[in-house]
């Protein structure tokens, strides 16, 4: 999934993994220097990047994906620190620690 190889960059230990029932959402809160807040929106359609590389396919592409299988994904600035909140939902249950 596109999310890892751009969080990785900026993550030192914020990934999160919560189930309750039959779902479960994944997310990630990053360190970086964060995203205008009216551009978030924007990020999970077509040819969006805020980078001088990549096409800006790849949350657009992982946002269908997703949704394909009756999940969401969203962004969400971070109100604890600089960064953003990457996150998504799946219907599966988790029976072990991660």
């Amino acid at each position: 999934m596109p999310l890892e190889p751009k969080m990785i960059k900026f993550w030192p230990h914020g990934c999160y993994l919560k189930s309750n029932g039959d779902s479960s959402i994944f997310s990630m809160k990053d360190n970086g220097t964060g995203i205008d807040p009216e551009f978030l929106p924007a990020l999970l359609t077509k040819f969006t990047t805020l980078s001088y590389i990549g096409t800006g396919l790849g949350l657009f592409i992982s946002k269908n994906i997703i949704e394909a299988y009756g999940s969401r994904i969203g962004i969400e600035t971070n109100v604890d620190a600089k960064g953003v909140i990457f996150y998504f939902s799946l219907h599966c249950q988790i029976n072990h620690p991660v």
